[in-house]
């Protein structure tokens, strides 16, 4: 049978695993309880295991026998998890690996063979918390999809077939005699839903419902500051609704507003890993601290920057933009490694989810009060270049106070996986072996930097492609705000559909209805068009982003958890400066034309800029900046067989051979 070293790398989580079930199911029954991988089962465990089965089932309904029992004992690829109370064997749940000539359950590779717990102690959710156990250490090797084979008669059978509904499982075809064949995939139930730390409904039936509107008191207390953080720096970024249309309206050609915001990509790309190795090595929270700095003194140098004469122009800005982009990559990948870790080792692993959807949420919720606060204030005040570069200075102001409350908030390291010291390039190599092997974690790495290099070029596309038809740049205040309420909700949907048709599967519906969202641009021109299709492009961004974030941190191992996410940072910059030079490029080669339709920039955001001409068609019958979203959108659809590759189940964590299956 498995025992914990066969976990290799994985055996620190399988440990935390055991350990949590075991803290869950003492504080459950009053008794110390202890859920442990038996490597092997004596003949005294063995008549208990065959009391227990008859205890639960009844002499006329015994699941196996003694010669099957010893089969699977004799198995190397079984997992056998045994349950002690007080010192005593009360309740186990075991299942092996599944080998194409020898599965029990069609489609699967793994299978529960049998759960079990002495009378005492059920009806307290225990018997969930072995399932439960056993399915996270099958998705720790890598199984993707469990079989079981259910009683069906007289009540009992009935109500395994409702315990086994609660884990996803369904009905996968008949079955001759008296078993019904079910099955769930790992990916598609959401494996992290049933970690074991999860704080159950008082009733100990049903999961705590993702993305409910305001935190319960443990998440408030592990990840509250996290989230006040985020809401000072988005509330008081007054500025970005109109971010690339102040740049875009403000300098000398519009080409130089696209080469600012590469800069920034550029900047992102080059500390992204050295910022992940620092973090990783030294301290994340220092870094987020140095990120955060960094970026509310490339805000303050935008408005000067942008008044320099000539080339200087172009260079203070783009410096201006590095200094933010860097500051953004420093915070980005340590800040989600500081808080991954912090719950990890307080034992709530199950709150990362809800975490990546909170924040985003919370994230989506400043910026609308941000935008809100904008929106009124130009209205409300006589527009000036004085007013427009003090909505730089305000988001300085957010990110200088995010810090401040950031600092507060400790820096723990998952038990037994502290930082690591030494030099910086041995650590980057051991992120990479990390990666060998992780087909699924790959794949999903190049499904996220695809989308960012689309999404970053898409958004700036959108900007020109409504300044040119004539919209009222105040209005992007407005647009910000949409943006924002759909992102408080979008996160909220996606990982809601995460959990009923699987992450895989939620990803591929994301990316293929953006594909399908652009096509309004081919049959409806003007401002209303785009709108529609930049509200539906959004909703489909937000709802997908924190699904592939929170399966991207679950496949990484935590001792290069900064490290890799910042790899993934690092090359998404890649691909956001190459998007963005090609989408500059475009500008340039039809500069006269662009120059022609873009207004003056007080006249922009004060609404009386005359209608502009319009912009020539440059192929597909659609004018330059149009075209840009289409093939910018189609470039994130590249992304679908990357997100199906992370659901093949051909390879394990530990990266070595399988020993050949004992035959049963």
């Amino acid at each position: 049978m498995i025992a914990l070293p066969y976990f290799e790398d994985e055996a620190g989580e399988a440990r935390r695993i055991l350990d949590a079930m075991s803290r869950l199911a003492s504080a459950r029954t009053g008794h110390a309880c202890v859920f442990e991988l038996a490597p092997s089962l004596d003949d005294a465990k063995a008549e208990r295991v065959l009391q227990l089965q008859a205890e639960a089932f009844g002499g006329a309904d015994v699941a196996f026998t003694r010669r099957d029992l010893s089969e699977v004992t004799a198995d190397p690829d079984a997992l056998f998890l045994t349950l002690h109370v007080d010192g005593e064997f009360a309740g186990c749940a075991f299942g092996y690996w599944e080998w194409p000539d020898q599965i029990t359950v069609p489609g699967t590779d793994f299978f529960l063979d049998s759960a079990m717990v002495a009378a005492p102690y059920r009806g307290r959710g225990i018997g969930k918390l072995a399932v439960a156990g056993l399915l996270l250490l099958a998705d720790l090797l890598e199984c993707q999809r469990v079989g079981i084979a259910a009683w069906l008669r007289g009540p009992r059978g009935r109500g395994l077939i409702r315990f086994y509904r609660r884990f996803g499982f369904a009905r996968v075809g008949g079955a001759p005699g008296p078993h019904a064949q079910m099955a769930v995939s790992l990916d598609d139930a959401k494996v992290a839903r049933w970690r074991i730390e999860l704080e159950l409904a008082p009733d100990g039936d049903r999961l705590p419902v993702p993305g409910r509107v305001w935190p319960r008191a443990d998440e408030r207390r592990l990840a509250g500051r996290f989230y006040a953080a985020m809401g000072l720096a988005e509330g008081l970024y007054f500025v970005a609704p109109f971010e690339f249309a102040y740049l875009y309206l403000t300098m000398s050609r519009p080409d130089w507003a696209v080469y600012a915001m590469a800069a920034g990509a550029v900047a992102a790309m080059a500390a992204a890993l050295p910022s992940g190795v620092w973090a990783d090595r030294w301290s994340r929270k220092r870094v987020v601290m140095i990120g955060g700095a960094l970026i509310a003194v490339g805000l303050t140098a935008v408005p000067f920057a942008v008044s320099a004469p000539g080339a200087a122009e172009l260079a203070a800005t783009c410096a201006a933009f590095a200094v933010m982009g860097a500051g953004q990559t420093l915070m980005m990948g340590s800040a989600e490694a500081w808080v991954v870790d912090n719950l990890h080792a307080a034992g709530r692993p199950d709150l990362i989810e809800t975490f990546y959807g909170r924040v985003r949420s919370v994230s989506a919720a400043g910026a609308a009060v941000a935008a809100a606060g904008a929106f009124l204030l130009l209205l409300a005040t006589a527009v000036s270049q004085s007013l427009l570069d003090a909505l730089w200075l305000t988001g300085a102001v957010g990110f200088a106070l995010a810090v401040i409350v950031a600092a507060r908030v400790p820096e723990r390291r998952v038990e037994g996986e502290a930082a690591v010291s030494g030099p910086a390039l041995p650590g980057v190599r051991d992120a990479l072996r990390a990666l060998a092997g992780r087909r699924a974690l790959i794949m999903i790495g190049v499904a996220i930097i695809l989308g960012a290099a689309a999404g970053a070029a898409a958004q700036q596309a959108f900007t020109v492609a409504l300044i040119t038809e004539g919209f009222d740049a105040r209005m992007f205040a407005p647009l910000s705000i949409v943006d924002s309420l759909i992102g408080a909700i979008g996160p909220i949907i996606g990982i809601a559909f995460a959990r009923r048709i699987g992450a895989r599967h939620t990803l591929v519906l994301g990316l293929a209805l953006e594909a399908l969202a652009v096509g309004i641009l081919f049959v409806s021109s003007g401002v209303g068009a785009l709108v529609a299709v930049y509200v539906m492009l959004d909703l489909f961004d937000d709802a997908w982003d924190p699904v592939a974030l929170a399966r991207l941190q679950s496949l990484t191992p935590s001792a290069h958890r900064a490290t890799i996410s910042a790899l993934v940072y690092q090359l998404g910059a890649a691909a956001e400066f190459a998007a963005l030079g090609a989408f500059a490029l475009m500008l340039g080669r039809h500069r006269q034309a662009l120059e022609a339709a873009t207004p003056d920039l007080l006249e922009a955001f004060s609404g009386k800029a005359p209608p502009p001409p319009a912009l020539p068609a440059v192929w597909l019958g659609l004018p330059l900046p149009d075209l840009a979203i289409v093939l910018f959108v189609l470039l994130g659809a590249a992304a679908i067989p990357f997100v199906m590759a992370t659901g093949d189940g051909a390879e394990r964590v530990t990266g070595r051979p399988r020993s050949a299956p004992a035959p049963r």
